[in-house]
């Protein structure tokens, strides 16, 4: 015979808050099998929903109860800051929460930097450079409480003193280069290049007859020199009016150049790629590595220092390429020298190395922040800046021994930031985005425009 359908019993309320539970229990059986799977005589349960047993006697006959409801007050769905990127000194975030229990509500809200709330939609001004972690507890009427924690929830920054440069494109911009402070160029994604004559404040489209995406760009007046992938290299003679190619013998994807002069220069790329630039030739040396070589610099001597994946460095002496070692193991991106000993090389996980020796032996001067750095440039042996990834901009002004963290406004990586002489710098990178900036230094020689694209000026 089956057995009488059982009887459910909770050990407390039916309806309980989140992250409570409630015990339910079964008439005593033989056996039992609850719609959860569990074959217990009670059960904790913390998950809304309907409860039931079936209880089985010693002939296996079994009988499945009614079911008991159970009911979870939530009250805290959700909590939202607007805007989640803010820049001091006018840093203010708006928060508001989504609320889903019983009102009235108490809210205590902890905004990462001390601060704290009890109002219901809040503002927040935050005063120092951080990521700060914001979390939000709500007790409602029948005294249920929630926390929420959004960790690294709001980012402050401070912005980069620059204005937004209009270049005409929504493409990625890959480089940039000015052969004076008025005069520059901006290679694309599509092959094509744009032209500035007002020190980079607008930009015209500058046709170049390529189809290639272009990677970099180096323009000394008389001669620019644009690069990209498979191999390709187009140079012009009058400020990009006319475009010829340069028949360089690979298909390898080329990924920086750096002309010390109009007839001397470099060109780096993929499965370590290395010609040497004459003016309107190119010849393959051997770089003796298969890394991906993504930054190359030329001193007015003629020797040269190249960076790669997997902390590759190569020193270059005129007639051989010699390995160098890297205290870090990363994937370096750019490097730049202000004078024969000191330089800087950047690169993934906020890793930026320093020389004082020409490159024979480096040693970290940043390193762990949350930036894959693509690009630096220097102005003399103080002041350098460096940006990469999500808008970031460190600069230096003494020698490397401190970096202050700006923001450009905006989040879009960034794939190169060069200074040319009398202050003028530009940093360019996706979705066409661009800022120009002046800043105060004294006159230096131009230490060549470098990395992903570049040139002296």
């Amino acid at each position: 015979p089956n057995p009488n359908a059982p009887v459910i019993t909770a050990g407390g309320a039916t309806s309980i808050c989140i992250g409570d539970a409630v015990t339910l229990f079964s008439d005593a059986a033989d056996s039992y099998l609850w719609n959860t799977g569990a074959t217990t005589a009670s059960i904790s349960v913390t998950a809304a929903g309907t409860y039931s047993v079936t209880n089985y006697n010693s002939f296996n006959c079994g009988t499945t109860s009614a079911g008991i409801t159970i009911a979870v007050n939530d009250p805290l769905a959700d909590f939202t800051g607007t805007p989640t990127l803010v820049f001091i000194p006018n840093a203010v975030t708006s928060f508001s929460a989504n609320t889903t229990g019983f009102a009235p509500y108490n809210y205590l809200w902890e905004f990462g930097d001390g601060g704290t709330s009890v109002s219901a939609t809040p503002t927040h001004t935050y005063n120092l450079v951080a990521f700060n972690t914001v979390s939000l507890t709500v007790t409602d009427n029948t005294g249920c409480s929630k926390m929420l924690v959004k960790p690294n929830y709001i980012q402050v920054e401070q912005l980069f003193p620059s204005t937004g440069m209009t270049t005409g494109t929504s493409l990625n911009i890959s480089g940039v280069s000015f052969q004076d402070p008025e005069i520059g160029v901006i290679t694309l994604a599509d092959g094509n290049c744009g032209i500035s004559v007002d020190s980079g404040k607008v930009f015209t489209p500058l046709p170049t007859g390529n189809t290639e995406p272009l990677t970099g760009v180096c323009a000394l007046p008389g001669k620019w020199v644009a690069i990209g992938k498979n191999g390709t290299i187009i140079h012009s003679i009058n400020n990009g009016a006319n475009w010829n190619p340069i028949v360089s013998g690979t298909t390898e994807d080329f990924n920086a150049i750096h002309c010390a002069t109009p007839t001397s220069g470099h060109i780096v790329g993929k499965n370590g790629a290395i010609h040497k630039f004459t003016g309107s030739a190119v010849t393959t040396e051997t770089s003796g590595t298969t890394e991906h070589l993504n930054g190359i610099y030329e001193f007015a001597n003629g020797n040269a220092y190249a960076v790669g994946d997997n902390q590759t460095l190569l020193s270059y002496n005129g007639a051989a390429w010699t390995p160098q070692t890297s205290p870090i193991n990363f994937n370096i991106k750019d490097v730049r020298f202000s004078d024969a000993l000191n330089g800087y090389v950047v690169g993934a996980n906020g890793n930026i190395l320093q020389t004082t020796n020409g490159g024979s032996s480096w040693a970290p001067s940043l390193t762990g922040v949350d930036v894959d750095f693509n690009s630096i440039d220097v102005a003399g042996t103080d002041t350098a800046w460096a940006t990469g990834s999500g808008g970031i901009v460190y600069k230096t002004v003494d020698n490397g021994s401190n970096w202050v963290r700006y923001s450009v406004g905006y989040t879009d990586d960034q794939s190169q930031l060069r200074v040319t002489k009398g202050g003028k710098g530009h940093i360019v990178g996706q979705n066409g985005n661009g800022r120009y900036f002046n800043d105060s230094f004294p006159t230096r020689r131009s230490s060549d425009q470098i990395g992903r694209a570049s040139c002296r000026e």
